[in-house]
């Protein structure tokens, strides 16, 4: 109780400082919801605008329709939330730009029964310490459909904790670059 308590307190400091805001609409139905604000702008060029979601997952806003219906099942965690929200959207493709974030694999077994796709795509460099290796030892069942990695090993080592289809892209970002030809210099 005392723990609930805390999280409780902590979540309203969250939500005090970051200054979210309340929406009370139910969520539209769309094709792609981006999951995490952070990195969205990177897939502008993907998805048409006027059918993609970006769903906040850094307390920018939070939608009371949804909220209650996890009061109503008396769940109220972020898995809940984030798996109701994107039930509501009914896209076919949920993709992020922050693969670090575990409870973004946690959620295509919670939406059971959907033919969603689940895309991450590896937005950095990830090292053996502090960092999403250390969390994966302590989950089990994330599954994600299709995880863009920068290379091989990343992929043999993730593949170890998150069941996924791995194609080896390299840096999505650096992908998007135009080379620029120069002439070289003596």
């Amino acid at each position: 109780m005392i723990l609930k308590l805390f999280k409780l307190v902590k979540l309203l400091k969250i939500i005090i400082v970051n200054k979210t805001k309340f929406i009370i609409q139910k969520p539209l139905n769309k094709k792609y919801v981006i999951f995490d604000k952070v990195g969205s702008e990177n897939f502008i060029d993907l998805f048409e605008q006027s059918n993609t979601y970006i769903l906040n997952t850094r307390f920018e806003s939070i939608n009371i329709r949804v909220l209650i219906y996890c009061i109503l099942e008396l769940d109220v965690s972020l898995l809940n939330y984030y798996s109701k929200y994107i039930e509501i959207i009914n896209p076919k493709i949920v993709i992020t730009y922050i693969d670090n974030r575990i409870l973004f694999y946690q959620l295509k077994k919670k939406i059971n029964g959907h033919s969603i796709k689940f895309i991450s795509v590896q937005n950095g460099t990830r090292r053996s310490k502090n960092d999403i290796f250390d969390d994966l030892k302590n989950y089990k069942d994330l599954e994600s459909d299709i995880y863009f990695v920068w290379g091989e090993n990343i992929a043999r080592e993730l593949s170890k904790y998150i069941k996924s289809e791995y194609v080896m892209l390299g840096s999505y970002k650096n992908n998007k670059r135009k080379i620029l030809k120069s002439k070289k210099l003596k």
